[in-house]
Order: C-alpha cells, then structure tokens, then sequence
C-alpha cells in the first residue's frame, strides 16, 4: 500500500516538524496528529488532547505528539564544528515522537505496536520528504527508534500505552 506524502520545499525545523507530522497522518491517519509540543504537557493531558471526533477511532485515546528535543551543532570525528561557508554550520535536530492508544482502542499491545512499526517505516520510507533527494539543507536523517513502550492511568477506563521515540535530522543553517 503506496502512502502519498507532499514533498518538502523547505527546511526550517518547524517546516520538517510539520513534514515529520505529515508522514505521520498518511500512516495512522485514523488518530489525532499534533506536529507541535504542547507547553505544560502531562501524561493526564493526552486525555483530552487525542481523541479525534471523527472517523474509526471517534472519541477514543489515539494520538501522536511532535516536539523538537534538542538541537546541537553537528561535530566531525575529530570533535572540531566543521564550518561549511561563511557563517554556515551543519545542526543535529533531534525530535520527540510520541503515540499515546487508549487501551480500549489496542485491545492488545501488538495493535499499538504495528502502528508503532508502520510509522517509522513511513518516515524511513520518505526521508526524501526531508530534502535528501535534491541539493537542501537536510543532509541525513536518522530513522525514528522508540525505546519505551508504558502504561499510564488508574488502572480503569482512562489506561492508555505510551510510545516515546527519537528521529534525528542533520541540516546547515546560517547564523546570524
């Protein structure tokens, strides 16, 4: 099943957040998709911020969350920030993807953890989106590896399975 995703014109990190949410909706494009880190954001808050009115999963927990993590200036093997051209320099942006499922909805983990598996693939599959594909900014784009898989909740009808993971992104920016 081909997914269809718009290509990318620029790379501003809010324009490769938005490109990271994009890839997201194509795969999952039954849940809620935020491409921003809500200020504040608690676990208790995934209640309210992810159930989409309308389609399979109406009214149900299910959800992602984008958030730019960190963002460091890129080091070549000898430690030394390589300088591209003038005031140009090559930056890791590392971004937060989060999926949150209602345990009513994943009636078993292994639903969770298929959308889990097809989102990344969707991304790996489209790092093109990224800018890679032509003379961009975006020069390498790290494949999004989750490493924790939790549960949250009272133990009732609010429990829901949190999925948090990384992707990195290597782009040059000029500073100014």
């Amino acid at each position: 099943m081909p997914i269809t995703v718009p290509t990318l014109t620029g790379t501003t990190w809010l324009e490769v957040q938005q490109a990271l949410a994009n890839c997201i909706s194509a795969a999952a494009p039954d849940a809620e998709v935020l491409n921003e880190w809500k200020q504040g954001f608690t676990l208790d808050d995934a209640a309210t911020l992810f159930r989409p009115q309308s389609g399979v999963d109406a009214g149900k927990l299910h959800g992602w969350m984008i958030g730019l993590s960190s963002s460091v200036l890129y080091r070549g093997v000898n430690g030394q920030v390589p300088v591209i051209g003038g005031l140009e320099y090559d930056f890791w942006q590392v971004y937060d993807v989060w999926g949150f499922f209602g345990l009513d909805w994943a009636t078993s983990w292994s639903k969770a953890f298929i959308e889990c598996r097809l989102v990344a693939a969707t991304l790996f599959q489209n790092k093109r989106v990224f800018g890679l594909a032509d003379a961009s900014k975006v020069k390498e784009f790290d494949p999004l590896e989750f490493f924790s898989y939790t549960e949250h909740g009272d133990g009732e009808s609010s429990m829901m399975l949190v999925a948090q993971g990384q992707c990195r992104v290597r782009y040059s920016e000029f500073i100014t």
